[in-house]
Order: structure tokens, then sequence, then C-alpha cells
């Protein structure tokens, strides 16, 4: 932060209104398992995790942050982009219809 004090005030401002990942042991251990996860070698069942719980406990900015950690690369040869991770939430009352409606979004 203090290297945003000399620069102007919108800059500051804009800096301030960003998201911040703060770090708590709950998100600490699930980034860790989602990491174990994703270095798993390739295989016909690979793990998966359902990552639920109440409304407004951060789900959503831990899974935001293993995707930001894990951006996608461009295959130039195959001129293709590569992700290693895909994520997608579900509606707060999925049902089958609404399940197979769920847009894939970029973060």
């Amino acid at each position: 932060m203090r290297a945003l004090l000399p620069l102007a005030d919108e800059v500051r401002i804009a800096a301030m209104q960003r998201d911040r990942w703060i770090d708590y042991a709950r998100a600490s251990a699930v980034l860790e398992r989602l990491s174990r996860m994703l270095a798993t070698p390739a295989r016909d069942r690979m793990p998966c995790l359902l990552l639920h719980g109440e409304s407004n406990i951060g789900k959503t900015q831990i899974i935001r942050k293993f995707v930001r950690d894990h951006p996608p690369t461009f295959d130039e040869e195959r001129g293709v982009e590569r992700r290693q991770i895909i994520s997608m939430q579900m509606p707060a009352l999925p049902d089958q219809r609404r399940f197979g409606s769920v847009a894939i979004r970029r973060p």
C-alpha cells in the first residue's frame, strides 16, 4: 500500500476498491487440497470436489483465487487456449433443467 501513496487520488481509490484476497485457515486448507488434486496424474477417474456451504462464507472467492493462480495458457502449436481449471457456479435452487443451462463464465 505504501507504493500507492505518491500516486494520483483516482489511482489510489481504484486500488482500494479492488477485491483483495485475505487468507484464513479453512481457505488455505481448501486451496491446498485443490492444488493436490490438480497435481494428480491423469487417470480414468480424476478426483473432483464439491464446495458447498451457507451463503456469503467465501466459497466463490476461494474458487476465483484458485482459478487466478492457475490461468489458462495458449497452445501456439494447436492455436487453442488450454485451461487446467474449469469451475461452475450452480443456481441457488438447482434442478435438472437449470443445471443443464448453467453458462460457463470466464472470470
